[in-house]
């Protein structure tokens, strides 16, 4: 503690009396860094065309605050606009309609949840919440279960899709989702809100936020109850209610003592239960299979600025906990008990450093270069027990067996360099390169290169992105019953190509991509062997379109197109449960003078191909494609108080994701939400 104190102490010091002056205009308290300070002032050079992007600063694509103008990668952006006319209760029903991502859930609310990007695997995903890596380290692919992130405090989501390792290392594959919570301004804001509906489903909620010049607060909470309906599907007859709990609490601090200095502390927890059905069509309803899950995520993060504006560092801590259990209790179906628990948790320290160089010209072109360097140090760790009853054959009785997995751990140390270059504000370049060292594999490198073109005169963007990843095997992988230490890491190469169009002040626009990920030392399990090995290689390629339309006021209209091909090289088959087809349509309509808004989402999905555990080995299903239909409405009563109403599928027709389980049939749900 005595050494952080000094630390801290150091650190002001330095920014008060050494390079940081009165004068700098830096205004983190207005949550804008260097970076977004600079990209303003790339934005007004800009102005004079009609025809280009509205400037939406992203920080995803290259870890800077960046336009999207600039940005040659295909990314997505879920806005706080957005999610509050949507009025959705979990992330993953706001992911679903974004082009390129199939959602996975293995029944209703709170029932285990994945997203697929672009054909890779599920935990080829990595997910970020404030620079808190959110994949849990004991889950036998390292995968972030979704089914439990509930929208509470949450201002914005933004997604990359394509190989992302060189700037966030192992399990950014298939690509990377950032999620960001609110950040706190002006006079306190205070509200609450109440929901029920189908399944005798109540949430209710509230929170405050605010902010000064010295220090900006936001602090949510959220209570979710719902008998639910059976995860099982009901075409084998289960009827019985998977029932499901969540409490989440949300918090974000910051203080910023002097113009360049700001320290912010994040706090996300979340306490769910949850019943389950056996999986993959084995047994259908289990009356006593039960699911408890808390999840502690913690940042604290400093940013300093110094030299008027030239150099940014961004330094910081993360904690990731989770905690686990399954319970299975005896019952008639079944009449064994078995117990698991699963603990792990993720430590990281990061420490980037961003370089703005002086605007010079050649040949009369002005060039901009910033230059990011940045450490990481992850260590993981995690455990595992188990209790259960098995039947022996020679004594015909019940045995009560038990075993506990000691503590294994692993580390990466990483190291990651990348160039930002902008010539002409017309031509934008990204380098990166990155070094990582495992533990138990060694040193991987990977790189990317981004090039695009944007011409202000026409307001037409050209891109061409590369770039390599790689997975790193999981501690269930590796030190498990069935772990292998021999195991290399899963590697990816990738690219993509296209374009995007803007017409009227960007009130039209559309694009298309065209990408293709080759995967190879994939990780499976081995039935020859009950061992995981590096036995597999894939390919993905496809196309995404998107379109929108906002000529007439007060209307927004959104369409995109998914087209993907997955190939297993070894069996020629297509992969599990990515569909070839997916199409999403929003439609959003204010009127009353906007005290009144309607939201209409259409998603239409695909067939897709599934594995049967219900019979060994498993054979190969065809799981149906579906179409949903959600609507949602509000209307402000008065100038605090607003209604709402949303139907989610509202044609109400029967679909899988998952073989044997069952997703959300029509439900109905209304609420108020009050704000002071």
């Amino acid at each position: 503690m005595k050494k952080v104190l000094i630390l801290f102490i150091l650190v002001l010091a330095i920014a008060k009396f050494g390079y940081c002056t009165d004068n700098q205009s830096i205004e983190i308290k207005n949550n804008q860094t260097a970076s977004d300070k600079k990209t303003e002032k790339d934005n007004d050079s800009s102005l004079q065309s009609k025809d280009k992007p509205d400037n939406e600063v992203v920080v995803i694509a290259t870890r800077l605050a960046t336009p999207t103008k600039e940005i040659g990668s295909s990314v997505s952006v879920i806005d706080s606009k957005q999610i509050e006319q949507k009025k959705k209760s979990f992330v993953t029903e706001l992911l679903s309609g974004e082009p390129g991502i199939n959602v996975v859930s293995s029944g209703g609310a709170g029932q285990p949840a994945s997203v697929f990007i672009r054909g890779a695997k599920s935990e080829h995903t990595l997910v970020l919440l404030d620079g808190i890596e959110l994949n849990d380290p004991f889950n036998p692919g390292r995968t972030f279960d979704f089914g439990q992130l509930e929208t509470t405090n949450i201002d914005r989501i933004e997604v990359i899709r394509g190989s992302q390792s060189t700037l966030y290392g192992s399990d950014a594959i298939g690509g990377v989702v950032n999620i960001r919570t609110k950040k706190g301004s002006g006079k306190p804001k205070f509200y609450g809100f109440s929901e029920m509906g189908s399944f005798e489903t109540f949430r209710e909620g509230g929170g405050v936020s605010g902010g000064t010049d010295l220090y900006n607060y936001s602090f949510g909470v959220s209570r979710t109850d719902s008998k639910g309906f059976s995860a099982a599907t009901h075409t084998k007859g289960n009827r019985e209610e998977d029932g499901y709990k969540n409490t989440t609490l949300s918090t974000r601090f910051g203080v910023t003592p002097l113009d360049c200095l700001e320290f912010t502390n994040i706090i996300r927890y979340t306490d769910s239960e949850f019943e389950l059905d056996d999986s993959g069509g084995r047994g259908g309803d289990d009356p006593n299979y039960y699911s408890y899950i808390k999840q502690y995520f913690m940042r604290n993060e400093g940013k300093l600025l110094l030299f008027d504006d030239m150099y940014e560092q961004i330094f910081g801590f993360s904690l990731s906990n989770y905690n686990r259990d399954l319970r299975d209790k005896s019952d008639p179906i079944d009449i064994y008990f078995s117990k698991y628990s699963y603990d792990s948790k993720i430590y990281k320290f990061d420490y980037q450093h961003n370089l703005y160089f002086p605007e010079f010209k050649v040949f009369d072109q002005k060039i901009n270069n910033i230059f990011t360097a940045g450490l990481e140090h992850e260590k993981e760790a995690g455990r595992s027990k188990s209790m259960y009853d098995s039947f022996d054959w020679w004594t015909f009785s019940k045995v009560l067996s038990s075993s506990v997995t000691p503590r294994q751990e692993a580390r990466i140390d990483s190291l990651f360099l990348q160039d930002k270059i902008s010539i002409a504000d017309t031509v934008f370049t990204t380098f990166g390169a990155r070094w990582d060292e495992h533990s138990q594999f060694g040193t991987h490198p990977t790189i990317r290169i981004v090039p695009s073109v944007f011409v202000n005169q026409t307001g037409t963007k050209l891109k061409v992105s590369y770039g390599n990843g790689f997975k790193a095997p999981t501690l269930y992988q590796l030190f498990s019953d069935y772990g292998n230490r021999n195991l290399q890491p899963e590697e990816s190469d990738s690219w993509e190509t296209g374009f995007e169009q803007f017409f009227c002040n960007n009130k039209i626009s559309f694009g298309t991509t065209y990408f293709q990920n080759n995967l190879k030392n994939l990780i499976d399990y081995d039935f020859g062997t009950s061992k995981y090995t590096n036995i597999a290689e894939a390919t993905t390629k496809g196309i995404e379109f998107f379109a929108n339309y906002n000529m007439i006021t007060n209307l927004d209209l959104g369409f995109n197109y998914t087209y993907l091909n997955t190939k297993d090289l070894a069996t020629r088959q297509n992969l599990l449960r990515r569909p070839k087809n997916s199409i999403g349509i929003n439609t959003n309509y204010r009127f009353f003078d906007d005290k009144a808004n309607i939201n209409c989402e259409i998603k239409y999905v695909g067939g897709s191909f599934d594995n049967d555990f219900s019979t060994w080995p498993a054979t190969r299903v065809r799981l149906k494609g579906y179409t949903l239909v959600n609507v949602t409405a509000k209307y402000a009563v008065t100038k605090n108080v607003e209604v709402f109403g949303k139907i989610n599928n509202l044609l109400d027709n029967y679909y899988e994701t998952v073989y044997g389980y069952e997703n959300q049939p029509f439900s109905i749900y209304g609420g108020v939400k009050v704000e002071l």
